[in-house]
């Protein structure tokens, strides 16, 4: 839906989500390299959401304000991040919880780009969590 939209008007940016999580579902992450494609033929900006989604909520108590359970520590968050700016985005939007987000802004301040093989490797181990979008 959203290529066909990028093909019929001129976007300046899209908002999608990009974590390695989802990209372990080989679905979304060959749909989501085309429209990653698409934008940088186009010059579209790529702004990624749900960069440190770790799992829906579902029946836990919720421990951040996020309707999604985020990743919590800062190792992961820094892998997460990692991961999301590796791809070929403009910017990540943060996630509206006031506990992540030092750590999400440190883990900006200290990205560093993963290779093909570590981006494989987080992509393969994205299939032990629960998807937050089924």
């Amino acid at each position: 839906m959203l290529l066909s939209a990028l093909e019929k008007f001129d976007f300046d940016t899209v908002l999608f989500p990009i974590n390695f999580i989802m990209f372990s579902n080989q679905a979304f992450r060959e749909r989501t390299l085309e429209l990653l494609s698409v934008c940088r033929q186009k010059d579209v900006g790529v702004m990624a959401i749900k960069s440190i989604a770790k799992a829906p909520w579902e029946d836990r108590k919720k421990s951040f304000t996020t309707w999604y359970e985020p990743f919590s520590t800062e190792s992961d968050i820094q892998e997460a991040i990692n991961f999301t700016l590796s791809q070929d985005i403009t910017a990540i939007c943060t996630a509206g919880d006031i506990n992540v987000l030092p750590m999400v802004i440190s883990a900006c301040e200290e990205f560093s780009r993963l290779t093909d093989a570590d981006q494989k490797k987080l992509i393969s181990s994205g299939g032990t969590y629960k998807q937050i979008f089924t």
